[in-house]
């Protein structure tokens, strides 16, 4: 095994040698957590769950199967979690679809498949902990252990982690959380794994290689029909494609002719309608949350401020959480934030600190 940087961020109560189940998908950054795990002397074990279209995606068992024996051998346990896949991510996906939201997948899968399937993994396994290639950290503050974003922002994924439960977070280790892509396929190289090569992701994990239109022309069909294009006052413009390729603040593809720039403002499901208008008219500071996850010991008092996002790849901005009745909150930002979609994630900061994530609700 060659020479390998210390792992940082581990938590201190983590015992030399110790049992860490990893979560393999056969791709780069989790085979390099398993291998800078085994080198780095903890008992590793590879865990991958089998979930629909898994497949015949990118993210392949038989990889994980390759990487695992590349790393003298160590154990790989496959684990079927198919039905309850498809009943808690991707029927809820389709669902979404259907009301003419834009779900996000990733973020529920974390909070109700992978995490928890993992978790039970380790105790099955007689493991301490468990490890994934996020690019996310986990840092141990006075109040326990603390979700922060990556150190490489390009690739910070801490907005689709924001629903793990607070309680978990002692149990979770996400080694490669301080690194840049760049810095990870280096260490892939090192530890001369098959995959080290292997491109990334981006189509939808559960897509079995097919395109989004594909997919959703084949499991959901009333969500690709033509239908159409409306002005604030009700004019038809044009024609839409289904309402499944458009989201809130979209501009590009409409294929609708206007002196000024046009926007999708809202996604009407009943009517198989896409309503368009000014950017002005996306304009909104409050944004109301639901499923909300709150990662602190107690419930606070007063709201809180700092900043959110409410896409993956949208900057953050400075805003403040209150905090409502049951899994409620609402997210008031400084300045009026434009194309907020229904189904998305919103998630509260305070530095690099994840403070809570909840489901982007429509507006009264």
């Amino acid at each position: 095994m060659p020479a390998l940087p210390p792992i940082p961020d581990l938590p201190q109560n983590l015992r030399k040698g110790a049992r860490i189940a990893v979560a393999m998908s056969g791709g780069v950054d989790s085979s390099v957590v398993a291998g800078w795990l085994h080198g780095a002397g903890f008992e590793v074990v590879g865990v991958t769950l089998m979930l629909e279209g898994f497949l015949d995606s990118c993210c392949s068992i038989h990889d994980a199967k390759r990487v695992c024996a590349s790393l003298d051998n160590i154990p790989h346990h496959v684990i079927e979690h198919t039905a309850a896949f498809r009943a808690e991510v991707i029927n809820p996906f389709l669902a979404a679809y259907a009301v003419g939201e834009t779900p996000n997948p990733c973020v529920r899968c974390n909070r109700v498949i992978k995490f928890s399937a993992m978790l039970d993994a380790c105790e099955r396994l007689g493991c301490d902990a468990m490890a994934t290639g996020h690019y996310a950290r986990i840092l141990h503050g006075e109040d326990g252990p603390q979700l922060h974003m990556g150190a490489d922002m390009r690739r910070d994924q801490s907005y689709f982690l924001s629903s793990i439960a607070r309680e978990s977070l002692g149990r979770i280790l996400f080694p490669i959380g301080s690194l840049s892509k760049t810095e990870t396929r280096a260490l892939a190289e090192t530890l001369a794994l098959p995959v080290a090569k292997k491109p990334d992701s981006q189509d939808l994990c559960f897509s079995g290689g097919l395109s989004f239109r594909d997919y959703m022309t084949q499991n959901l069909p009333e969500s690709v029909r033509p239908g159409p294009i409306l002005a604030m006052d009700g004019r038809e413009l044009g024609l839409h494609e289904g309402i499944a390729f458009y989201t809130v603040g979209q501009r590009r593809g409409l294929g609708v002719a206007s002196d000024a720039p046009l926007f999708v403002v809202e996604i009407d499901a009943a009517r198989n309608a896409i309503i368009v208008g000014p950017k002005e008219a996306l304009a909104k500071s409050i944004v109301p949350l639901a499923e909300i996850n709150l990662l602190l010991p107690e419930k606070p008092s007063a709201p809180l401020t700092g900043s959110g996002k409410l896409r993956s790849a949208q900057a953050q901005a400075p805003c403040t959480l209150t905090l409502g009745d049951g899994d409620t909150a609402t997210l008031a930002f400084d300045a009026p934030q434009y194309g907020v979609s229904p189904g998305q994630a919103g998630v509260f900061y305070q530095g690099t600190r994840v403070i809570a994530g909840g489901k982007i609700e429509k507006s009264a």
